[in-house]
């Protein structure tokens, strides 16, 4: 008789999820990265290093892919699905959930926003425990504006797990984004008695504290846990930077801000695409209050420039727009807008209407301000205002829309 091939090894990892073709320290360096990620720290290249050491694992292979889908470039897209098809050639023995991870990805992959969304709540339904899964379809939706469906993956998600600090960090900020306010800061203030070092649930309370004005307390809260973020990646690093620095904005004080920016922001503006966005964010939100920044735009536009044509999100796109205006290269912010009007033509029905009604117009006011024309700015921002939210990122981060508005249309 023929030998028959041997079944792949079925491991489970620590929430007891099976783990197709792995080995036992495949599993344990797969909890690893989920843990690394969830608290936002640095090492996650370690999901790269999985995909090379367990070929046919498919989680390996998603963990890979989430890497690079995490960056938001036009290249960590090509490269996921490098890592995708082949997680999806060994799927005849995987878990649904394991098949599931493979289809939410890829469809993050090919730019399919909203089915990507949709598939993360299936995969919740599925694996209510997987708290990565939760998180990277929590970070997706938070991209894409996708704020009731946030919400629901967090609810579902903190019904399988309601003393789960991470899960209730998720559900405070899904909960604020949906203008829950109380309820947000219930859900934070719980896992913070769990766990205080969680950097999303830090995260989540300056936001509630920027949104219900207690400047004074969102600078102590923050100031205590800076000393931790040293061990955090470098977007979460700078992101929480980013939001002592909007506390101090705040309350007026526009020094200490320029010097964080300085210390804090500029350094890091080229580790990654999060950390240049939270440094073209802060500049300009300085540049709109008068404050001269000097030189400072010059790096960022140069960024900028050299990832015209990449086109992921709409929001990056916005701030290749600031940083271009910043300064004053006005053939590069044409460029970019020529580029974007095109790319809105190609993307799916969904994606159209968030360049049409948001992405493009936004490019186009900042344009007509740099270029003098406030008018044509404050109307086109003033018709658009309503659509903001189709290009995600927080309350906190579009506020800068607000902020350019009010500028704009100052006597």
């Amino acid at each position: 008789m023929p030998t028959q091939a041997p079944r792949p090894v079925r491991l489970r990892d620590a929430a007891g999820h099976r783990v197709t073709a792995a080995t036992p320290e495949t599993v344990t360096r797969l909890d690893r990265f989920a843990t690394i990620l969830l608290r936002r720290a640095r090492g996650a290249e370690i999901g790269l290093d999985l995909a090379a050491e367990a070929p046919d694992c498919p989680m390996a292979q998603c963990a890979a892919a989430t890497v690079h889908l995490l960056s938001d470039t036009a290249n960590g897209m090509i490269r996921a699905r490098g890592h995708l098809y082949r997680a999806s050639r060994s799927l005849t023995d995987a878990s649904p959930r394991e098949a599931l991870w493979v289809e939410v990805l890829s469809a993050m992959s090919e730019g399919r926003a909203r089915l990507a969304a949709l598939l993360f709540l299936t995969l919740a339904r599925e694996a209510p425990c997987d708290r990565l899964a939760a998180y990277v379809g929590h970070l997706h939706c938070l991209n894409h504006g996708f704020f009731p469906e946030m919400l629901a993956l967090a609810r579902i998600g903190n019904v399988a797990n309601p003393n789960d600090p991470f899960m209730l960090g998720m559900l405070s900020f899904a909960r604020l984004q949906n203008g829950a306010v109380q309820a947000a800061e219930e859900a934070a203030l719980g896992a913070r008695a769990f766990d205080p070092t969680i950097p999303w649930v830090q995260h989540a309370l300056a936001h509630i504290h920027g949104e219900t004005g207690r400047l004074e307390t969102g600078i102590a809260l923050l100031t205590e846990a800076a000393p931790g973020w040293a061990a955090c990646s470098t977007s979460m690093e700078t992101h929480q930077w980013w939001h002592l620095m909007l506390f101090h904005l705040m309350a007026g004080a526009t020094v200490p801000v320029l010097i964080g920016y300085d210390e804090r922001l500029a350094p890091q503006a080229e580790a990654c695409l999060s950390s240049w966005v939270n440094a073209v964010s802060m500049l300009a939100r300085l540049d709109l209050l008068g404050v001269d920044v000097g030189a400072r735009w010059l790096p960022l536009a140069d960024a900028a420039e050299a990832r015209i044509g990449e086109h992921v999100l709409a929001f990056l796109d916005i701030h290749s727009a600031l940083a271009l205006a910043g300064a004053g290269r006005i053939e590069a912010l044409d460029r970019l807008r020529d580029s974007a009007a095109l790319r809105a033509e190609a993307a799916s029905a969904d994606g159209r209407g968030v360049w049409r009604h948001a992405g493009l117009p936004l490019i186009d006011a900042i344009r007509a301000r740099a270029t003098g024309d406030r008018a044509r700015s404050a109307c086109l921002l003033a018709e658009s205002r309503p659509h903001w939210v189709l290009v995600g990122g927080s309350d906190a981060q579009r506020g800068l829309f607000d902020r350019l508005l009010r500028a704009v249309t100052a006597a």
